[in-house]
Parts: C-alpha cells; sequence; structure tokens
C-alpha cells in the first residue's frame, strides 16, 4: 500500500515539474464546497424553496400519521365488544387512511424528484460554471477539494471568489424561475457545456 502512495505521489509531482517547464509557475487553488453549500445565499434561497414546497405535504402526513395511530390503537383496545360489522367498518377505516397516506407520500416523493429537476441540478451546475470562471479569470491551472489537500495556505483558497461569483452570475443571469417555471439550462464559461458540480466536502479554513 505504502509503495502505491509513494507512487502516486511521484506521478503528482511529475505532473507538476512538467506544468512548470511550460508554465513558469504553476498556480493552484484550494476550495471548500461546504462553506460554499452554506454561505452562498442564492444556494440557500434555492434549498429554502424545496423545503417550503415538501413542507406543507409532510405536515398533512404527519397529521394522518397521528390519526392512522389513534384510530389503530382505538380498534385494538375496542375490537373485543365491537360487532362484526363495526369491526369491518374501523378496519375499512384505517386501511383507507393507510392507502391515503402511502399515496400522499408518493406525491412528495414527486414533488423532492421535481424539485432536484428544476432546481437542485442546476443550482450544483451554476457552482460548477462559478469554479471554472474563477479559475479563468485567475489564471489557475488547478483548482483542488479541501479534502484533496494536506496543507495550503490562505492565499490560495478561492472559496469566496466562487461564493462571489455565484452571486454576480444568478443577478445577471438567474437560472431559478420565480413562476415555477423550467430553469434556464447554465452552461459552463469554458466550452458552452452544463457541467454537474462536486459532492460536498468537509469544512476547512479555506
Amino acid at each position: 500500500m505504502r509503495r502505491y502512495f509513494l507512487l502516486a505521489v511521484i506521478c503528482i509531482l511529475s505532473l507538476a515539474g512538467r506544468a512548470q517547464e511550460t508554465s513558469g509557475t504553476l498556480k493552484i487553488g484550494v476550495l471548500d464546497l461546504d462553506r460554499i453549500m452554506t454561505e452562498s445565499a442564492f444556494i440557500r434561497r434555492t434549498v429554502e424553496s424545496v423545503q417550503d414546497e415538501v413542507k406543507k405535504e409532510q405536515e398533512s402526513i404527519n397529521d394522518q400519521l397521528n390519526r392512522y395511530k389513534i384510530l389503530s390503537e382505538s380498534y385494538e383496545q375496542q375490537k373485543t365488544i365491537l360487532t362484526e360489522e363495526q369491526k369491518q367498518s374501523r378496519r375499512k377505516e384505517i386501511d383507507d387512511l393507510k392507502i391515503a397516506i402511502e399515496e400522499q407520500q408518493d406525491k412528495v416523493n414527486r414533488i423532492i424528484k421535481r424539485s432536484e429537476r428544476r432546481l437542485l441540478e442546476p443550482t450544483l451546475a451554476r457552482v460548477d460554471e462559478a469554479i471554472r470562471e474563477v479559475g479563468k479569470q485567475g489564471g489557475y491551472d488547478l483548482i483542488l477539494k479541501n479534502d484533496s489537500v494536506l496543507y495550503g495556505s490562505a492565499r490560495v483558497g478561492v472559496t469566496d471568489a466562487v461564493i462571489n461569483m455565484i452571486e454576480k452570475m444568478e443577478k445577471e443571469n438567474p437560472i431559478i424561475s420565480t413562476s415555477g417555471e423550467e430553469p434556464s439550462t447554465s452552461k459552463s464559461s469554458t466550452n458552452g457545456e452544463t457541467h454537474p458540480a462536486a459532492t460536498s466536502t468537509p469544512a476547512s479554513t479555506f
């Protein structure tokens, strides 16, 4: 295992050396995606929008679950004194409520999936777009996630620049429609393609 690790380090240093030979100095930035996800006002608004869509339906499900629990407990306590007709009526009421809860939960799942497509996916694409734009404007040869870095000074941190770029891009070209329509497709500033953003990583000081 140690041998493979050393080989990987040698390969990285070799690539870095080649980049320095061709460009003079290798400029590297370090990015904290956790900070972006928690500090970007645009991303917070997006997440809150999804939560608002789900909250009302989930509250209704919770009310129905409480009612289902009460009806079930009441039936178990009283079934010895109920007539067969009353038992059938109670069981039907409980079964119908169970079906209604399952249907409403399916509705919540559909809302979440729709929100992911309409809001979250383009939001992550915007994050990736901002990272690429900061890299391009700042002349960076490489931008790494902070969990891939063993050490780095504060000077190499680009998180604040990316957060500012996200807000700037959203102000100039919003991808989230307030009318509930499909968002516009976010395109990378480098080659016109949409790129999914990387997943969140542990926070650091960068």
